[in-house]
């Protein structure tokens, strides 16, 4: 009885596991070369390890865009902690 009840558990859990693992993450192969007004970025988030490139997603009300992380703007905008 207790097996019976313990396989379908297994089972989910094995599911959403590997479900977990299929979602991609955020990655930048192309970068603005503009800057974004700090007042217009909702958030700014650092691209993952996985990811070939580093990068910074910025995120508009409209929009993403990815900022190369070296760029003084985005430095200074993440600094100061304005998203």
């Amino acid at each position: 009885m207790c097996c019976k009840l313990l396989t379908p558990v297994f089972y989910l859990l094995t599911i959403s596991a590997s479900v977990a693992h299929a979602v991609p993450e955020s990655c930048c192969f192309d970068f603005v070369d503009f800057q974004i007004p700090a007042k217009r970025i909702v958030s700014a988030l650092k691209t993952g390890s996985n990811c070939p490139v580093t990068g910074i997603v910025v995120k508009t009300p409209r929009t993403e865009f990815c900022v190369k992380p070296d760029e003084a703007w985005i430095q200074k905008v993440m600094k100061k902690g304005q998203i």
